[in-house]
């Protein structure tokens, strides 16, 4: 009867394994969060291990108030789960479902959120800094987030949609947005929109009445039947193949721009400050420019085809060699202040 008890008792202590001793990815998330408070705190002797997740489901776990910056999650459930108040520095979530999950109140600087689902999540009065959102490509993403009173600065963006964005008093500085849409969006609903960076973007059917866009630059984009009265730039850069076509640049305020090889069709430009601009081989073919103000301005080699054209107030720098004009007529080489227009003797 001993020699029985003898046997089974190392099996009885193999099953009573505390939870501290299992391997690290079998152990529950309670636990990896303990060994990663360690790690992040190097006054502390216990050997730490830096939170590394993947494949688990993590539905509604609320890790509020939690330093989690450094840590990683990888093809993770986060559905409803709660990051209020929590630290997320230098996280990385990739291929992440975080539908639904609240990240406000939150800070995310250097964190990246690489191909994850985030319909319905919120980051509202969070504070993101350098960090990076890329959607999955060719994937039309139409999530609702909530981005609200949020902080952000220095961020990449590429292939997000914004058009179910919730943007009211966001604070959008020097970010960048790669193949990313705005389709119908109101700009007017950011505190601060500034220094900004559209390359292969849409923004078409938006409205931007009295932004403050400060520096920014759209690189093969497409804004096209935008409403920009009376919108304020700063050395504006459109490149590339642009197109701006049904866009009103109403009593806006472009000077110092820099356009180049883009499309402006239909637009209107009346009473537009368009001052020590650099525009050339432009596209205006039927556009309104009534009264502009184009001081020094160089419009070489545009076209202004079938457009309407008052240039009153252009004095005599503006640069117009070699512009295709409303009726056709190439201007010559010393077009300055006016299109002296190429005569055909024959």
């Amino acid at each position: 009867m001993k020699f029985i008890f003898l046997l089974l008792l190392p099996i009885t202590l193999l099953s009573q394994t505390p939870t501290s001793e299992l391997p690290y990815k079998d152990q529950p998330i309670s636990k990896k969060i303990q060994h990663h408070k360690r790690w992040l705190n190097t006054s502390d002797n216990l050997k730490g291990k830096q939170l590394d997740v993947d494949k688990e489901d993590l539905t509604g776990v609320d890790f509020s108030g939690i330093d989690l910056s450094k840590a990683k999650f990888k093809n993770c459930i986060l559905k409803f789960a709660m990051f209020s108040n929590t630290n997320l520095s230098l996280t990385e979530f990739v291929d992440c479902d975080l539908s639904n999950a609240d990240l406000s109140n939150t800070i995310l600087n250097d964190s990246k959120f690489i191909r994850c689902t985030m319909n319905g999540s919120s980051f509202k009065n969070s504070e993101i800094k350098r960090a990076t959102f890329t959607a999955k490509q060719n994937v039309v993403d139409t999530s609702y987030v909530n981005f609200e009173n949020t902080k952000v600065h220095s961020v990449e963006f590429g292939h997000i949609n914004f058009k179910n964005f919730s943007l009211q008093g966001a604070n959008f500085f020097n970010n960048k947005f790669f193949t990313c849409q705005f389709p119908n969006k109101d700009f007017r609903v950011f505190e601060r929109f500034e220094r900004t960076l559209f390359d292969k973007c849409i923004l078409d059917n938006s409205t931007a009445i009295g932004v403050k866009f400060g520096e920014i630059k759209f690189i093969s984009s497409n804004a096209r039947d935008v409403d920009f009265t009376k919108a304020e730039f700063i050395r504006c850069i459109i490149l590339n193949q642009s197109d701006f076509s049904g866009s009103k640049f109403i009593e806006a305020n472009l000077r110092g721009s820099y356009f180049r090889n883009s499309r402006f069709r239909r637009c209107g430009f009346s009473k537009t400050n368009l001052d020590d601009s650099e525009i050339r081989v432009c596209d205006f073919e039927s556009a309104v420019i009534q009264e502009p103000i184009a001081r020094n301005t160089d419009f070489s080699g545009s076209n202004f085809y079938a457009g309407y054209l008052n240039f009153s107030d252009v004095h005599s720098k503006a640069n117009f060699t070699g512009c295709t004009w409303s009726n056709g007529n190439q201007c010559d080489t010393e077009s300055f202040g006016y299109c002296k227009q190429v005569v055909d003797n024959n």
